[in-house]
């Protein structure tokens, strides 16, 4: 019997190094440390009492004794601690765009929130250039969260002008030129319930999925002008 709570293939991959690894000359486990997982995921999401839990699993007691082995070892803080980093750096992710006059994307890249949104630009340019050399950016509108360096770079390097709109009063709201283009293009995937949030382990089946998400688009525009 396979229950919602049991751990995938991919999930256990995350966490099996932790766990030691069978003998080669032993005879195998009994109860695998994967299956004495499930059953304490299973306790804690049903809340049943140890010796209630389902026949599919270790006995009661096997479990319990494996939970408090691993409590005292570290070991449970250990796995909780190895996970949350990677789960910081899928969270705190932030896309950026490069979009044409009328909104369409040319590049998108997903990075860590962490990196300043100059930099990210400046990845993001420099991957643009570098796989479309003979396309020429002349001339690019930018938030001013991208102010700095970036400007001189971008001229120096790739002979690109940067213009930095600059936001408005917190308490007044005027239409900026150029600046609506770019959020018009967020408002269009914001139609699309994957991309609200940031469900995607690897950054790169983040930014395929904002393609896929604009192909759809461009395909209804297309259908409907023809």
């Amino acid at each position: 019997m396979r229950y919602t709570h049991d751990l995938t293939d991919a999930e256990w991959q995350f966490i099996e190094y932790c766990f030691p690894k069978p003998h080669p000359t032993g005879r195998p486990r009994q109860h695998p440390y994967r299956e004495l997982l499930n059953a304490m995921f299973y306790l804690a999401r049903t809340a049943c009492q140890w010796r209630n839990l389902p026949k599919d699993f270790a006995p009661g007691r096997t479990v319990y004794h494996y939970f408090r082995l691993w409590t005292r070892s570290g070991l449970l803080d250990a796995i909780h601690a190895h996970l949350r980093e990677p789960v910081r750096l899928v969270a705190g992710r932030k896309r950026h765009v490069l979009v044409d006059t009328l909104g369409l994307i040319l590049l998108v890249m997903i990075l860590p929130a962490n990196i300043q949104d100059r930099d990210g630009a400046r990845q993001l340019l420099a991957a643009w250039f570098a796989r479309s050399p003979r396309r020429r950016v002349k001339h690019i509108w930018a938030d001013d969260g991208y102010a700095g360096l970036l400007v001189g770079w971008a001229r120096r390097l790739w002979r690109c002008a940067i213009e930095l709109v600059k936001r408005t009063d917190a308490h007044t709201f005027r239409v900026l030129p150029r600046r609506w283009v770019v959020e018009r293009t967020f408002g269009w995937l914001g139609r699309y319930r994957r991309l609200n949030r940031d469900y995607e382990r690897l950054a790169r089946t983040g930014e395929t999925m904002v393609y896929v998400a604009m192909i759809r688009l461009m395909l209804a525009r297309l259908a409907r002008e023809g």
